[in-house]
C-alpha cells in the first residue's frame, strides 16, 4: 500500500482532475475491487461510501476477507486525493452493513498521509492521527446523502475535535479492564467551536470513577491539542444520558501525590441541571 501511495506522490501532474474525483473513486473502486460505492466531493472534503455485508460476522475469514475490501477502499479514496488537482484535505470513508444499520466511519487529512510517506513522522504517530468511529445507524439508511447531511466538509476544529473522542474510545477498546471499569463507556462527537468540544457519552459515569475519566479524557485532549495548536479546544462539555453536564477544561494537571498549590490548574465545574442538548448524530 505505501509503495503505490508514494508513487502517486511521484507523478508530475494529476491524474483525477477536480470535476472527475467523485467518478473518478467510484470506477476504480469497482475496477480494482469489485466494489460498488457512492463518492462526493463537498469543499475539501472527499467522501466514499460502500456497503459491505459481513462486517459483523463471526466467522474469521469473512472478517479477514471484509477488512482486505476496506482496506482496498481506502487505498482507491487515498489514490485519487494525493493525484488530484481538487484542494483535498480530509478523506472520509463510511462503510456501511446494510443488515444491522451498522456504520464503520474512516477519517484522514490527506497532510497527514504525505507526511507519513515523506518520513516527517513515524508510523506511531501517523496511526494515532486516524479517526475511526463505530457506530448504529439507528434505523437511518446509511447512504452518502444522509452522512454528508450530517457532517458537510470538515473544518480543522471538527478534525480535531473527532480525533480526540476516537483516541479517548481507542483506549477503553484496546485495554478490557479500562473498559470494564468505565462501563464500557462510548464517547460520541457532537459540536465543536474552537473553544468547546461538546462530547455525549453513552451513559452516566459512577461518582467514584467518573475523576478517573476526567484525568484520561483531559490527558488525551492535551496530547492531541499540542499538535494541532491552533484547532484545538480548551474545554470540553461532557453530557451524560441524563443530560447532566460537566465541564473539563484543557491543561496540565499537578501529580496525585503533590499539593495542588499552582492556581493556574483549574477546577471543573459540575452542572446537575438537565439541558438539551443537540446532537447531529442522532
Amino acid at each position: 500500500m505505501l509503495i503505490a501511495l508514494s508513487l502517486v506522490l511521484s507523478g508530475c501532474k494529476p491524474s483525477y482532475p477536480k470535476d472527475s474525483v467523485p467518478a473518478s473513486i467510484e470506477k476504480l473502486l469497482k475496477k480494482e475491487y469489485k466494489l460498488d460505492g457512492h463518492a462526493r466531493l463537498v469543499g475539501e472534503t472527499v467522501y466514499l461510501q460502500v456497503d459491505l455485508a459481513g462486517l459483523v460476522s463471526t466467522e474469521q475469514q469473512a472478517l479477514t476477507d471484509m477488512l482486505k475490501q476496506v482496506q482496498g477502499a481506502s487505498l482507491v479514496i487515498t489514490r485519487v486525493a494525493l493525484s488530484s488537482d481538487a484542494p483535498i484535505k480530509n478523506m472520509v470513508l463510511v462503510v456501511t452493513e446494510p443488515t444491522y444499520k451498522l456504520n464503520l466511519r474512516i477519517i484522514q487529512r490527506v497532510e497527514d498521509i504525505k507526511s507519513f510517506l515523506y518520513q516527517k513522522i513515524s508510523k506511531a504517530d501517523y496511526e494515532e492521527r486516524l479517526i475511526l468511529e463505530i457506530e448504529n445507524g439507528e434505523g437511518k439508511p446509511g447512504n452518502i446523502d444522509n452522512e454528508i447531511e450530517k457532517n458537510k466538509d470538515m473544518s480543522a476544529n471538527e478534525f480535531v475535535g473527532r480525533l480526540i473522542v476516537s483516541q479517548i474510545n481507542m483506549l477503553s477498546r484496546s485495554n478490557p479492564f479500562l473498559g470494564v471499569m468505565l462501563g464500557n463507556a462510548q464517547l460520541r462527537y457532537v459540536d465543536s467551536n474552537g473553544e468547546e468540544l461538546v462530547v455525549s457519552v453513552s451513559h452516566s459515569i459512577s461518582k467514584p470513577v467518573m475523576p478517573f475519566f476526567e484525568d484520561i479524557i483531559n490527558a488525551q485532549a492535551l496530547k492531541i491539542t499540542k499538535k494541532h495548536i491552533n484547532s484545538g479546544p480548551k474545554r470540553i462539555k461532557l453530557v451524560d444520558s441524563d443530560n447532566n453536564c460537566v465541564y473539563i477544561e484543557i491543561a496540565p494537571r499537578a501529580p496525585k501525590n503533590k499539593p495542588k498549590s499552582n492556581p493556574e490548574f483549574p477546577r471543573k465545574l459540575w452542572h446537575s441541571q438537565k439541558k438539551p442538548v443537540w446532537n447531529p448524530l442522532q
